[in-house]
């Protein structure tokens, strides 16, 4: 098994992951010979399966036939006029019939401005609380004698030349403790500072929850009604300012603008947080950010999240376990519901792009028509640039393509194969 995660995995990813799910080299071999049990049982499972003649004369039929083509693209995105600039009028009807749709959602357009939030977070630091931490030597042995294959030398980089690129040495583990001492304390106390800050964080949690506990459930959806003390600005700086003086260093404060799950994500501290980060009931802290109230989650449809479940200035009744062994404890201070721009104004921008690729489109249409009409006396090949047809701009942004293209192909995305339909290039898929 050794031998195969050496092979098969780098050290150093090997490390994030056993460091991220506080794992123990023993239970990822177990995990490891878990899935290659499964893997062989599906290869059996497979193997046990007859085809018949049919189907590989089907299979081969659908992809062997094929045809020969020859087209002329016209890509839409080179015909946008830069200098075209809309009325107010194009801009306001291009906005009204889309202004309620958002981003990327089931419409080719749409300019609804997505749910955000305001987010306070205190973040525990596991580096700072580490330098407080003792380990013994006698701890730091015991833990090296079962755990050796954690503790690697680092790799030499091989030196630049004209020689033929070498696959570069396994690391390989040290082979006295004293070597790997530095290390094995380091991990050791690292690892002690990460369960002092959820201890921390827990503690935290449960002193800023008291002023709720006595709370009329009287907001919509059943929420408390938020007390005046917890919606002051001040409330973490005052949590923080009563731990001892020994955390002082590792406890920071931190606050975000109003923000959308995708710019918090993007946050480099609280935005790679999660809750139950050490379960499969993982959430990422962009969802668990939005589960409050006056945003669109649902506590009812989400039972087993319930705990996430808030109101707007009360802190989240889980703590965030964030990369590098982090913690934090949070609260919303502002929600904006998902909703229309006040006016077309506020995406003037991205309405005038969308309104250039438009007609830039029927542009593109045009000249594939005016070419569909001319083709049928001539060929295509003597319409394409240099003869009569389109404008130069237009001939400019028409190139020539083609090949042998199969009706179908057969693809493997990590399951079982699947025939698609033809791919044709700078088109797509279409069974015809």
């Amino acid at each position: 098994m050794n031998q195969y995660r050496t092979q098969h995995f780098e050290a150093d990813h090997l490390n994030a992951v056993r460091e991220r799910h506080k794992l123990s080299i023993a239970q990822i071999d177990q995990a490891i010979q878990a899935y290659l049990r499964v893997e062989q049982a599906a290869m059996l499972a497979a193997d046990s399966v007859v085809v018949s003649e049919a189907d590989i004369q089907d299979f081969v039929r659908q992809t062997s036939e094929k045809v020969k083509v020859r087209m002329v693209l016209i890509d839409s995105t080179q015909l946008v006029d830069a200098a075209y600039t809309p009325t107010d009028d194009e801009l306001k009807a291009q906005f009204d019939k889309y202004k309620d749709q958002p981003a990327g959602g089931p419409s080719e357009y749409g300019y609804q401005l997505p749910e955000a939030t305001q987010i306070e977070y205190i973040e525990i630091n596991a580096d700072e609380l580490a330098k407080s931490q003792s380990v013994t030597e006698d701890d730091a042995y015991a833990y090296w004698t079962a755990h050796k294959n954690e503790f690697t030398r680092p790799t030499s980089q091989p030196a630049t030349s004209s020689a033929p690129a070498t696959r570069p040495e396994p690391p390989k583990a040290y082979d006295t403790f004293y070597e790997a001492k530095g290390k094995v304390r380091e991990k050791l106390a690292h690892d002690k500072a990460t369960k002092v800050a959820t201890r921390l964080a827990e503690e935290l949690i449960r002193q800023v929850g008291q002023p709720w506990v006595s709370q009329p459930t009287t907001q919509p959806g059943g929420y408390r009604q938020p007390p005046a003390s917890e919606m002051a600005s001040d409330v973490y700086a005052k949590l923080i300012a009563g731990p001892p003086s020994k955390y002082g260093a590792a406890l920071r404060i931190g606050r975000t603008g109003l923000v959308d799950a995708e710019k918090l994500m993007a946050d480099p501290k609280i935005g790679r947080a999660s809750a139950f980060a050490s379960t499969p009931q993982r959430v990422m802290f962009s969802e668990t950010a939005f589960m409050v109230a006056g945003l669109k989650a649902d506590r009812a449809a989400e039972p087993r999240h319930a705990r996430l479940f808030r109101n707007v200035y009360e802190t989240c009744a889980e703590p965030g376990d964030g990369f590098a062994g982090n913690v934090y404890v949070f609260r919303n201070l502002a929600v904006r519901p998902a909703q229309p721009p006040a006016s077309f104004s506020e995406v003037r921008d991205k309405l005038v792009t969308d309104l250039r690729n438009i007609r830039a489109y029927g542009e593109a249409g045009r000249v594939a028509r005016d070419l569909t009409a001319k083709a049928g006396h001539v060929g295509p090949e003597a319409r394409v640039p240099g003869r009569r047809g389109p404008g130069r701009q237009a001939q400019e942004r028409i190139r020539r393509a083609g090949g042998v293209l199969p009706a179908s192909g057969c693809f493997n995305y990590g399951g079982m194969p699947r025939l698609m339909d033809g791919f044709v290039p700078a088109v797509g898929r279409d069974p015809s």
